[in-house]
């Protein structure tokens, strides 16, 4: 089970490029992604309501993918186990972000890449291009 805490551990920046282009984009990294997307936008903006629905749902949808790959990954986890470990890493994932606005302010140059990516993120539509199989 620790290599599924382990999820995507790789967060290199916010974006984790290397780690993308080497095990190629998975859900997983997608996850983190919207993760790192989340956590900066919550600390640094207040997005209008229509945007931050859509992201929600968006990242609604990731996390459900993320957590079929999880369970894929590890067949005898529980449903609440799976959850545990994606709200562990996301937890992760805000601790860093507060660590790096501390340091660079919302202002700064990796934060305003993740409010962009914030901004692509609420406007992907899913709709059937994420059924699972």
């Amino acid at each position: 089970m620790r290599a599924a805490v382990m999820l995507v551990c790789g967060l290199v920046g916010f974006s984790a490029p290397a780690m993308a282009q080497q095990q190629g984009l998975n859900i997983l990294t997608i996850f983190d992604q919207f993760a790192v997307s989340n956590a900066v936008a919550s600390k640094c903006v207040k997005p209008d309501p229509a945007k931050l629905a859509k992201f929600l749902l968006n990242f609604q949808i990731v996390s459900t993918h993320a957590s079929i790959r999880l369970q894929e990954m590890s067949p005898s986890s529980s449903n609440e186990r799976i959850d545990q470990v994606m709200k562990d890493r996301y937890g992760e994932i805000d601790k860093h972000i507060s660590s790096v606005i501390s340091q660079e302010t919302c202002n700064g140059p990796k934060v305003r890449e993740a409010l962009k990516r914030f901004d692509v993120q609420a406007d992907i539509d899913f709709s059937g291009a994420m059924k699972p199989k």
